[in-house]
């Protein structure tokens, strides 16, 4: 009897343990029901928060409307846009979107971090032992701040390896106001391949 107990309770930690690695985007709104779509495809019915779960890494065109009631029986029509923006997601990590109004997503732009604040969270940066949490730091700090590609050139003096600098690329990118000066942030890598595989995923942002 005691070993099947055992053996339930290693079965509970074991689901404990794969739930807490499940990763997604999260969007939540203001308390309008909304209806996401990711790459064009209705992911979530009439809801006021919408998780995705099981993506890869790679860019996605994530798209919230209003959800409007239909004259018909039935879940409802997309109104108004409240949010549309090409975000790069890391599967590793959680990525939270807040829909705050109509057109919400005109609030993440030109939302920079001061210099001060922005001192603060580089250190903070700096503290985190593994480029894992740097990633976790920054995809919540991306939720309300956007960053200058000045700013990303100090954020990707942290990182060791290119690898880590690439990934932080593809995060930030969208939350860069001045694009223009990019790059001067693509020259920081070492290699070729490396600047040439950020090249590509600019050009793949903006074909979008």
């Amino acid at each position: 009897m005691r070993k099947y107990i055992v053996l339930f309770c290693l079965s509970l930690l074991a689901l404990s343990m794969y739930a807490a690695s499940i990763y997604g985007i999260r969007i939540e709104s203001d308390g309008r029901d909304m209806i996401v779509f990711v790459d064009g495809q209705q992911v979530c019915t009439p809801t006021t928060s919408c998780f995705i779960a099981n993506l890869k890494s790679g860019l996605y065109k994530i798209e919230v409307f209003e959800s409007v009631p239909s004259q018909r029986k039935g879940p409802g029509r997309t109104g108004e846009l409240l949010f549309r923006d090409r975000i790069y997601y890391n599967e590793y990590t959680m990525k939270d979107i807040s829909v705050r109004g109509n057109n919400s997503h005109h609030a993440y732009r030109d939302n920079i971090m001061p210099p001060d604040t922005f001192a603060q969270f580089l250190r903070s940066l700096k503290d985190q032992n593994f480029d894992d949490n740097r990633d976790k730091l920054l995809a919540t700090t991306m939720v309300t701040s956007d960053f200058t590609s000045e700013q990303y050139i100090e954020m990707a003096k942290i990182y060791t390896f290119d690898k880590g600098k690439i990934n932080m690329m593809k995060t930030v990118y969208p939350r860069i106001v001045d694009k223009q000066n990019f790059f001067m942030v693509i020259e920081t890598l070492t290699f070729k391949m490396d600047k040439d595989q950020i090249h590509e995923f600019v050009k793949e942002y903006h074909q979008r």
